[in-house]
Parts: C-alpha cells; structure tokens; sequence
C-alpha cells in the first residue's frame, strides 16, 4: 500500500521473487508499470487492484510508462477533462446484477468524485437505504429477485422523495414514458460515457457535501472507460468478461435443460448489457433477440430453445470456453 515508500519498494525488487502491486490513494484504475517487477493501482478499485493481481501472477506486466517532469505532468492534468465539483461525495446507490456492468460503473461514478454503493438487486438496495442514507438510485430494470419496477414501486412508498434513474440500454420514447409514469426522475443509458453518465447526474439538480468537506476525498481520475474503450481497457474487460463466462454458460445450460423461460428472458438481458460493453455488437443483439422471444412467447418454446442453443454454443467458441455443447 501507499504507505510503504519507495525504499520498500526497492528491497522487493531487489530480490526479485515477487512482482509488487503498489496500492495508492492517487493511483490509475487499471494497472500501470512504475518499473521492474511494480505495478501501480488506485485503491478506490476493486477491478484495477484483482486485474494487478492477476498480471503479477501471470506474469504479463504492462510496459513502464516514463517518469513525467512537472510541466509534461502539469500539461498533461491540464488537458485531462474536467467533471462538474458538484458530484463530488454524491452518493449513489446502483443496483444491477452483471459484474461488467458494476465494475464500469463504479469506475465511472468514481471518477465522477461520487461514492457509489453497487447491489445485485431491488431487495439487496432496500436492505441498504433500511441502514444508510444515499442522494439518489440507479437501478437496472431486470434483475432476479426484485427488478427495477418492483424496487421502485417499494421506494415510492418508503423513500418518496429520493430520485430513482432507470439504467438501461433498452430505451425509446415508449419507454421513457413508462417509465416516468411509474416514478423514475429519468434514465441513464447503458453503457454510458462519463459526459453522458454526468449529464443525467447534473439533471437531477443534487449536489454533494460542501467543497470543503468533499476536498478530504480523492480526486478523481479522468481516464477512466467511458462509452468507448482504448485498447487497454477493453482487453481488461475482455477477460473479465471470459471470467463471468466460465460460470456463465453452465449457468445458461442449466435454464435451457430445466426449460425456464422467464430466467433465459433475466439472463438474455444481463448478458446483452455485458457485450455491450466490451463492443461486441452481435452477441448483445442476439441477446436481445431471444429476450423479445421470451417476453412474446410467454413461456418454452422450441424456437427459443434452438436459438438459446446457438448463443451458447457461439459464445462457447468465440471466447475458447472448455463447457460441453447442450443437445
């Protein structure tokens, strides 16, 4: 951590049996080379500080990035965007239930210098607001156990004034009036870009604690994905994506052998916000597709079960995963 120092640091590399994961309060939030057998990440990042863990152990290290002298540093904090003090210790309370989905928008309300509280659904975000206050809510609209629709019909009638944003990436005139009518102050698109994401916070007219007592905290980076990733961190979310993979396709097998139509219908929707993410277009419409079939159909049909079928057996190929074709 931080408090180690460079003289530490310098004895580790020394003796060269361990890569060192430097953890700093001003650190990037993807791992970065400081120097041989070092990698630098913030520790405001759970993604940055496992994705660092994982190149130690593997053994692929990024290439050291060069020293900046003070003007290039200077230059460079100059150029980085700036994000509206406004944000800064806005506390926010995110409900979704796909890995990709929190650790990107984590990063993103980090950024953003606010404190976000990430939950996997409606029930786990009101057992949160039973103990804690928030600013506002971000909620995913299917989730297992409680969805979006359930979770704020329950905020309507114990948390009347808090602000509820819809998260999706299924929006269109239709929807956007739905979802006003049942209570939502508006929506965030998924995956959204930081400006995108800081607009429809801005909206919402919040602001966080006094300058004064927000400065105590970190200030925020301004690299971080935003709708569009760099190279970097797609390939970052690429294998975290393969990761959630290798337990989600069984988990996928099981709902087509036990022929659940409304799990497939959750889990088509989770997995669609995932490719998103990650630019991969196909996969994500093909998601899409076979949650409309469920929603239409209303229950198991044998044209779902054939094109549930081919997205596993696809996604199985493309990402080198070891699971059994179904049959």
């Amino acid at each position: 951590t931080g408090e180690y120092g460079a003289d530490t640091i310098a004895t580790l590399r020394a003796l060269r049996l361990v890569t060192v994961v430097w953890i700093t309060r001003t650190g990037p939030h993807r791992p970065a080379a400081r120097g041989d057998g070092v990698l630098e990440v913030s520790e405001f990042s759970h993604a940055a500080l496992a994705a660092g863990i994982e190149l130690a152990v593997s053994g692929d290290a990024p290439e050291v990035e060069a020293p900046l002298d003070e003007a290039a540093e200077a230059a460079a904090h100059a150029s980085a965007p700036a994000f509206d003090p406004a944000l800064r210790g806005l506390r926010v309370l995110v409900a979704e239930d796909n890995p990709l989905n929190q650790t990107l928008i984590t990063e993103q309300l980090t950024t953003l210098g606010c404190m976000p509280v990430i939950v996997g659904d409606g029930r786990q975000a009101l057992a949160v607001l039973s103990q804690t206050d928030v600013d506002l809510v971000l909620t995913d609209i299917h989730m297992p156990v409680m969805d979006g629709y359930a979770l704020i019909a329950a905020l309507r009638e114990t948390h009347p004034a808090l602000p509820v944003l819809a998260f999706s990436a299924v929006t269109g005139v239709e929807q956007a009036e739905e979802w006003r009518r049942r209570g939502f102050a508006n929506y965030i698109l998924k995956p959204a870009s930081l400006r995108q994401l800081e607009t429809g916070l801005m909206a919402l007219g919040l602001r966080g604690p006094a300058p004064e007592e927000a400065a105590t905290g970190p200030a925020p980076a301004a690299s971080l994905p935003g709708g569009t990733l760099d190279s970097a961190d797609k390939a970052r979310y690429m294998a975290m994506l393969k990761d959630h993979l290798s337990t989600d396709l069984p988990k996928l097998a099981g709902i087509v052998e036990t022929r659940d139509w409304s799990a497939l219908r959750d889990w088509a929707h989770s997995a669609a916000g995932a490719f998103l993410i990650v630019h991969e277009p196909e996969f994500a419409a093909q998601c899409r597709v076979l949650q409309r079939m469920c929603d239409v159909a209303g229950g198991w049909t044998p044209d779902i079960a054939a094109h549930a079928l081919a997205l596993h057996d696809g996604l199985r190929s493309r990402f080198g995963l070891d699971e059994p074709f179904l049959h």
